[in-house]
């Protein structure tokens, strides 16, 4: 009994280490990636995300070039591959096409298989099938014949006399009818609409005195100091946040420029802001004369779970955040925009 006891505990040890193991790998050993990106000036966008963890152990590569890929392996071997949606759809179709083409195939097979049987068995009933062609061909021509002798006019004459001006009478009721029941179906939309918009008038007129005072609401909300508080702890934990997942490696250029040389002064200004906050500004080449797209980016960087979950422990155990949101709920009661609207 000891002996077993024993082996058990062995084991339930070998289990829990395993476990403690690769809990400490998954906190501390990081999630490395790397991006490339890249446009020529008359293709198509082309791109890469590759993700590995634990020297390549597991791994994620997407693929993005006029279709999207994507592709998890486990010490290299595939586990789950899919391709976009497209592709599929183009197989599907391609493979439905296949068969149709294969079905129709068989069955003209099959129908000239049963002619050629039909003619080895019976050759006397050609004859008889030759002389029933000829006879609907003769009619054919004597109808034909007959329509060009007879003119168009004399026939539309003979159906308006046999007409009865009972008929007539009918047809003119109907079409007022139809017209009448087209008229006030309008006329009760038109009025729908008409009542429709006086009320939404009628509630913006009424609701707009206690807008006015809900809008005060959310300025004293804005400016109270525990709020504040917690807004400026959560602005900077989501840029240390920010910090810690950009890129620490990366190289490229973007050659780029719009219709009007305005517009991309713009935009030149926007991406020295964006790559500020960021830390990230490759080599940027702006084209003031021409439209023109095209560049090639390479970034790579490392993601701790760590950090994350220590990050997330840092905002929860704050007193400011917990009161943050506390007042934004009770913000939310006192407008109460649901009964307002």
């Amino acid at each position: 009994m000891l002996l077993i006891l024993k082996i058990i505990g062995i084991l339930l040890l070998v289990v829990l280490g395993f476990l403690l193991t690769l809990f400490l790998l998954v906190l501390f050993v990081p999630i490395r990636y790397r991006i490339d990106g890249e446009k020529e000036s008359q293709g198509n966008l082309k791109g890469k995300v590759r993700l590995n963890w634990l020297m390549h152990i597991l791994s994620i590569h997407i693929l993005a070039d006029e279709e999207i890929s994507s592709n998890i392996k486990i010490f290299g071997i595939s586990v789950f591959s899919r391709k976009s949606n497209e592709d599929l759809k183009s197989k599907k179709k391609v493979s439905k096409h296949k068969k149709r083409k294969e079905n129709t195939n068989h069955s003209n097979q099959k129908k000239k298989e049963a002619g050629v049987e039909t003619r080895h068995k019976n050759p006397k009933d050609e004859s008889t099938v030759f002389v029933q062609e000829s006879k609907t061909e003769e009619k054919e021509i004597q109808t034909e014949e007959l329509k060009e002798i007879i003119p168009v006019d004399t026939k539309e004459k003979k159906k308006v006399e046999e007409r009865s001006p009972q008929q007539k009478e009918k047809k003119k009721k109907n079409i007022f009818y139809k017209i009448r029941k087209k008229m006030i179906w309008f006329w009760y939309e038109a009025k729908k609409i008409y009542n429709r918009i006086l009320s939404l008038l009628q509630s913006l007129k009424y609701h707009w005195t206690e807008w006015l005072d809900k809008k005060e609401i959310l300025v004293q909300a804005w400016h109270n100091k525990e709020n504040q508080r917690g807004i400026h702890f959560v602005w900077e934990s989501t840029k240390r946040l920010l910090q810690h997942i950009t890129p620490k490696k990366w190289t490229g250029y973007i050659h780029f420029g719009m219709d009007n040389p305005e517009s991309t002064g713009k935009i030149l200004g926007l991406i020295g802001i964006f790559g500020g906050i960021i830390g990230i500004l490759p080599e940027i080449q702006p084209d003031f004369e021409k439209k023109i797209f095209e560049g090639k980016v390479m970034l790579k960087g490392r993601i701790y779970s760590f950090y994350l979950i220590q990050l997330l422990i840092q905002i929860w155990k704050k007193k400011e955040v917990h009161k943050l949101i506390d007042n934004i709920k009770k913000v939310w009661e006192e407008l109460s925009w649901q009964k307002t609207i």
